[in-house]
């Protein structure tokens, strides 16, 4: 499917960072090549997809957040069983599932304020008390029903209303995307924990 083909390159850059996990702790020493493919390959793929990764199970993450555990850490020249939660505070980089996140309460807002193509503001629904205080009703955004636990929810119709609803009302307050961007980003580093 779409998924499959949009994640191939991601896929196929694992394996190469796979050897070069390999070669790295086999030697014990890196160069700049290894650094360029580490941020070429991984993070770079990782960043283009990441939206495919909401609401993943867990046992899907998992192998996800290990690469890029293991990426940071040959960035930093740390060794092979160190602490990931410092190589990535280091790098300034969210988690797996909390980047997806990150990336699609970004094109929603992106949605709100006309900056997006509209077949994907089409996809958002403002409730009729959207300009109302999130104080007073958090919910600005529709939610499309779904009736069980199913792709659908992963769908950026459902997924991103959702979170946008779960967000701080003072995010609404930027009406400037970089400003919002860094409000959100340190909202993200605040709630979610590091694994």
């Amino acid at each position: 499917g779409t998924s499959n083909q949009q994640l191939g390159p991601l896929f196929a850059s694992m394996s190469v960072m796979k050897n070069l996990d390999l070669m790295l702790y086999s030697h014990g020493e890196i160069g700049p090549i290894v650094v360029k493919i580490a941020n070429g390959l991984i993070f770079s793929h990782m960043d283009y997809a990441n939206a495919l990764f909401v609401n993943l199970r867990e046992s899907s993450l998992c192998p996800l957040q290990s690469i890029q555990n293991q990426t940071a850490k040959i960035i930093l020249g740390r060794l092979k069983f160190s602490s990931s939660t410092h190589a990535l505070k280091k790098l300034h980089i969210l988690p797996v599932h909390v980047q997806a996140d990150y990336k699609l309460i970004i094109l929603v807002f992106e949605c709100l304020y006309n900056l997006a193509p509209s077949h994907s503001s089409s996809l958002i629904l403002q409730r009729e008390s959207y300009y109302s205080t999130r104080s007073t009703d958090n919910s600005v955004l529709k939610v499309p029903f779904t009736r069980a636990s199913t792709f659908h929810d992963r769908s950026f119709s459902v997924a991103g209303p959702k979170l946008w609803n779960s967000s701080p009302g003072e995010l609404e307050n930027c009406s400037f995307l970089n400003k919002f961007k860094s409000k959100l980003k340190t909202y993200s580093y605040g709630i979610y924990s590091f694994h």
